[in-house]
């Protein structure tokens, strides 16, 4: 049977809509009450029983906006929703990247430096070695994967109390996903993404966050995973990470701590450290639960080595490349942007060949970013403020060119960019004079070294090609265009054509090593070949 409420409809719930429905209507049912002014109490009456009313359907829209996944705005609300799917809410990811330790002078033997080795900033953010390295007898440098965390001791979170589902909020709120451990009555318990495939007896918990991003740890019921026994008390100890503070530029981790000085030691990271995120965003998990729901954590089909892939924590985007027999290309871009480095990539191979079901290898790499240079002319409207206007056309472009809207692979149309710039306030017109392409080189399966390279696209590009240079040794390599041998140089040479200039600059190279690129149209609309995404930074964009 359907109801149907003959007094106000359920989109017309301002005040004005329901006082003039209701005397609209007085009339009909009560035709004695002629006086539908404000001098009539009646009428004052119904004025304030309308605001009332107008008030109570604010309140009930909101209650219906958050209880849906698709339109739900606050976090309170996603821990709910990811509850009644069996959701975990993760917590913070640590950034990571990789730093080279060097050598004051070569030694006779092989130096050794350990995994865990503390590194610092000059701000004072930590980070550790991820794995031992070996400084061979000699060389003088090698290179390190390095994650962003400080390490807990172990201490006491509470005493089980025999319940079903007992939950303790850990004292730091910044802790690392899944990094806790516990034991109780010395014996270890194992960490699980959900207790639905633990049996009463399964000493499992589960660590996630609740209402108020707290980091938590919960217990089961008897059925699904053991509850602790009554009055033991329960020792925690965990990572915590600086999340996107732990996201720090080029040649910025520069200490040993303690300092290595037999013989001398120094480090620094050559590339910017990237990954680092906080609590995951009410944006994330209402990307994320749907894909959860779809795949049920198993990767079958191509869409589901994308959506798995995006499910581990630490990943923005994925990308695929596949024919068939061969091996799945899966591109990486990790939370917050940049270049995955060999820490998130070891961590996503393992995620992806757990979750696989066919035997097929996949191989996670990273994907590149193809800077769009932007120099535009732009007029602002009388009485708009020009500085502000920039600062508001610079920040719309930015957002619009990062990871968060742009896709591996993607497309950047110039009517696109127009529709940006002048849908924003107190923009009169604009001109876009150049839209060029900085290309990625994207290291080839085999190569552990980026490219260090100065690319540049001239005016008179108006192709799309695939180029690849290969070391012939350390210090010169073959340059190729659409797979034709273009010529032999050296590193440090300027080489010139007439839609673009290639220098190769001094890095860690050895013969066999090799990179692809592809170069672009000097202007115009951009189609993104290969595995990388199209982005720009405040620093690409310049403003007249």
């Amino acid at each position: 049977m359907k109801l149907n409420n003959n007094w106000v409809g359920y989109l017309d719930r301002s005040y004005l809509q329901i006082k003039n429905s209701v005397l609209s209507l007085l009339p009909t049912y009560t035709p004695e009450i002629t006086d539908h002014t404000e001098s009539n109490p009646l009428v004052r009456m119904l004025s304030v029983w309308a605001g009332i009313a107008e008030m109570l359907g604010y309140y009930i829209d909101n209650g219906a906006r958050e209880a849906h996944l698709s339109t739900f705005r606050l976090f309170k609300s996603g821990v709910k929703i990811a509850n009644s799917y069996d959701y975990r809410i993760k917590a913070y990811i640590p950034s990571s990247g990789m730093v080279t330790f060097y050598l004051d002078a070569v030694e006779a033997s092989p130096v050794t430096i350990p995994k865990d080795t503390k590194l610092e900033t000059e701000d004072g953010i930590v980070f550790y070695t991820q794995e031992q390295k070996i400084i061979q007898a000699g060389n003088i440098n090698v290179e390190v994967p390095v994650a962003q965390y400080e390490k807990t001791p172990y201490y006491t979170v509470g005493t089980s109390d025999g319940s079903e589902q007992q939950v303790f909020i850990l004292v730091d709120g910044n802790v690392v996903d899944n990094s806790v451990i516990v034991k109780i009555n010395n014996v270890g318990w194992v960490i699980k993404n959900t207790f639905a495939f633990s049996v009463g007896t399964d000493k499992h918990f589960v660590q996630t966050a609740d209402e108020d991003r707290n980091i938590i740890i919960k217990f089961g019921d008897d059925i699904n995973g053991k509850i602790p026994t009554t009055g033991m008390p329960i020792e925690v100890s965990y990572k915590t990470s600086r999340g996107t503070e732990g996201n720090v530029g080029s040649e910025t981790i520069t200490k040993v701590l303690p300092p290595m000085s037999t013989p001398t030691v120094s480090v620094t990271n050559n590339d910017p450290s990237t990954g680092g995120f906080g609590v995951e965003s009410v944006e994330l998990i209402k990307r994320r639960i749907p894909k959860s729901i779809r795949t049920l954590d198993r990767a079958v089909s191509l869409q589901d080595f994308i959506d798995v892939t995006e499910l581990h924590a630490g990943v923005a985007k994925a990308g695929i490349e596949f024919e068939c027999s061969t091996a799945i290309q899966d591109y990486i871009v990790p939370l917050g942007g940049g270049v995955a480095n060999p820490t998130l990539l070891a961590e996503v191979q393992e995620w992806i060949d757990n979750r696989k079901i066919f035997t097929l290898e996949v191989e996670v790499r990273p994907a590149g970013e193809v800077h769009l240079i932007l120099n535009l002319d732009l007029v602002a409207r009388n009485g708009y403020d020009l500085a502000d206007v920039e600062q508001k056309v610079t920040d719309s472009l930015v957002d619009f060119l990062s990871f968060k809207n742009q896709n591996i692979m993607g497309n950047v149309y110039l009517s696109d960019l127009y529709e940006i710039i002048e849908t924003t306030e107190g923009v009169s017109h604009s001109t876009i004079k150049i839209m060029k392409p900085v290309p990625y080189a994207s290291r080839v399966p085999g190569t552990n070294t980026s490219l260090n390279a100065e690319i540049n696209i001239l005016k008179p590009s108006s192709s799309t090609d695939k180029w690849r240079i290969g070391m012939t040794s350390s210090n010169s390599f073959d340059l190729y265009r659409n797979n034709s041998v273009a010529g032999n140089y050296a590193v440090g040479d300027l080489i010139t054509f007439t839609d673009i200039e290639i220098t190769v600059l001094s890095g860690n190279y050895s013969v066999g090593m090799a990179w692809e690129f592809y170069s672009y149209p000097y202007f115009g609309n951009l189609n993104v070949q290969g595995p990388s995404l199209p982005v720009s930074s405040p620093s690409d964009i310049t403003i007249n």
